[in-house]
């Protein structure tokens, strides 16, 4: 056995008589036959740090300091963490490090879910709706579920009309239509377009009693092309 294993095994042997209440020297080095001079050597260090092992890099303030830079912005990279900690506690420590602590506190690096930037009226109007956009910016979080990123709905993008009118589709075509088929129980639902919001349709709707089902803006239940 190499000598790395043996020092790895005497710290856990002395580890393991101390949670036991064991402080005897002597019946320590008779139990496992431990030279004096180690068995002295991991009780200073058991009394100092309260364990017998390798020091940690990161402890106490520096180390609450990690979960405070993350509760704050949790977007942030380590590369800044580990900026912050040398400037302001004049530690170095490594990427690895900073990303155990993390784990530690229970955090994971995950990529937040989109969701659309709501007005107050959407959201009032029951809104559920996503995007799909490129994201690389990782957050440390202990619920990934729950981490959400705001985006708009349409991204830029160039939009070409072309000129088109069409007159009388609602008084020639939709009344014919609707009532031939249903008679007088049915009810029109349109979305929230500005020409289905003009004064013209407005007035034409009231003029003819059409009775209309609300429709939700940007809603995936209602329009499933907003999914894609």
């Amino acid at each position: 056995m190499s000598s790395t294993s043996n020092w790895k095994n005497h710290q856990i042997s002395m580890l393991h008589f101390r949670n036991s209440g064991i402080r005897s020297v002597s019946r320590i080095h008779r139990e496992i036959n431990i030279p004096l001079r180690t068995i002295y050597y991991n009780i200073d260090k058991l009394k100092e740090a309260g364990e017998n092992g390798r020091p940690r890099v990161v402890g106490g303030i520096p180390k609450k300091a990690i979960g405070q830079y993350i509760r704050r912005n949790n977007a942030i990279i380590l590369i800044e963490i580990i900026d912050n900690l040398s400037k302001k506690y004049n530690k170095s420590v490594s990427i690895w490090t900073i990303s155990n602590h993390l784990h530690e506190f229970s955090y994971k690096n995950v990529l937040p879910k989109s969701a659309h930037m709501l007005t107050p009226n959407e959201k009032e109007g029951r809104e559920s709706s996503f995007q799909l956009f490129r994201n690389t910016v990782r957050r440390w979080t202990k619920n990934p579920n729950k981490e959400l990123k705001c985006s708009p709905k349409n991204c830029q993008k160039a939009h070409i009309w072309c000129s088109n009118k069409c007159e009388g589709i609602l008084d020639d075509y939709l009344l014919p239509a609707a009532r031939h088929q249903f008679g007088q129980h049915w009810r029109l639902q349109q979305d929230n377009d500005p020409e289905h919001r003009s004064n013209v349709c407005k007035q034409f709707i009231d003029d003819d009693l059409l009775q209309l089902l609300d429709w939700p803006s940007n809603s995936p239940d209602a329009n499933p092309i907003e999914n894609i």
